[in-house]
């Protein structure tokens, strides 16, 4: 989905030479972060591979548009196409319009459910702060909701935010049933809150902020009644593409990885580049984008292997559970995420082939 304010060129596509992307980011980058990527525009007369990527609508993910503009893409010779998609999507990878998707990690058991094979290759980031349950002003706690109407904003019947709100009402003790879920548009779940018609609101980047600025307006500073950092790994963003096609394009995988690892170590040194390079597409002021990206953990290719040691597997495996839950499914095991990613790419690539 793209939100009013956000880039307004070439959003579902784009397919821009190596030069104008080297000119787009001059625009945007101090001359350090320019250092990262010179000589890109040396090889211009190489082929460059499309690779097409559906980025869903995550705060973190909007570092592989900046990645476009630094050159990262076309330093490991790739065309990216980015299109921006709804957290939870998997309509462009069924459709085989798109080769990778980035975004929340249940989407790999969503597709699972429906005959996809679909695989994670890297973990890009996960959510600390940059989703949360926001109550209203006479809601102070997720035990307050029962018989409440609560709002999910572009979750779908997946997404972070349905993982977010199912574990909270699980670790309450409160069953679904006395609860009302509705999905709703930001503008429906900010009405909603300063009609008093439903007690919270569950939201992610972008999406969480502009809702919780809106309603500092009429109602003030609302509380956060559960964040992710309660359970970190929970609420994670992969990298993620089809069984086959991550086989039969392993170089094109370890390509697009390079890339992201090129772009969290460049957000590592200058975090205000990184947020002056994402602050459009966020539709904040650079120093809200600089705040939002820090609400994520960002994960290069070393923090990979050290989180796949049996970290992230709890956290894998501790989703999953919640959403058997959710949905009342009695399995004779929780899917793991040993079961749901292809980790060849990625260890060619700390090994440095």
């Amino acid at each position: 989905m793209v939100h009013e304010g956000m880039y307004s060129y070439s959003m579902i596509t784009r397919s821009v030479d190596v030069c104008r992307r080297k000119a787009l980011a001059m625009a945007l980058l101090p001359v350090t972060a320019l250092l990262l990527s010179a000589g890109v525009c040396a090889d211009d007369d190489k082929e460059l591979e499309t690779v097409r990527i559906a980025v869903q609508d995550r705060s973190a993910l909007t570092l592989l548009h900046w990645a476009e503009a630094r050159g990262d893409f076309a330093a490991e010779s790739l065309q990216p196409e980015l299109s921006i998609v709804d957290p939870g999507s998997i309509d462009a990878v069924a459709d085989g319009n798109i080769d990778l998707i980035a975004g929340s990690a249940d989407t790999l058991l969503q597709a699972a459910e429906q005959g996809l094979n679909l695989r994670g290759a890297l973990i890009l980031a996960w959510s600390l702060e940059a989703d949360a349950i926001l109550g209203s002003s006479e809601v102070a706690d997720v035990l307050a909701l029962r018989g409440s109407k609560i709002a999910i904003v572009d979750g779908g019947s997946a997404g972070s935010s349905e993982v977010l709100l199912s574990n909270a009402l699980q670790q309450r003790g409160l069953n679904r049933s006395r609860v009302t879920v509705k999905y709703m548009d930001e503008q429906q779940a900010t009405l909603g809150i300063q009609n008093r018609e439903i007690g919270a609101v569950v939201a992610g980047e972008p999406a969480l902020g502009r809702i919780e600025r809106a309603l500092a307006e009429t109602d003030g500073v609302l509380p956060r009644l559960v964040e992710p950092s309660r359970n970190p790994g929970m609420l994670a963003d992969v990298l993620m593409g089809k069984e086959r096609w991550l086989r039969r394009n392993k170089e094109t995988a370890k390509r697009v990885i390079r890339v992201w690892d090129r772009v969290v170590l460049a957000h590592r040194r200058d975090p205000a580049a990184a947020a002056q390079g994402t602050a459009e597409l966020l539709a904040v002021e650079p120093l809200q984008a600089q705040a939002i990206l820090g609400r994520s953990r960002l994960f290069d290719t070393e923090d990979n292997i050290e989180a796949l040691r049996g970290q992230y597997q709890k956290a894998f495996a501790a989703m999953s559970l919640v959403l058997q839950r959710r949905d009342k499914v009695t399995a004779r095991g929780v899917p793991s995420s040993n079961r749901f990613f292809d980790l060849a790419p990625l260890r060619q690539v700390v090994r440095g082939r």
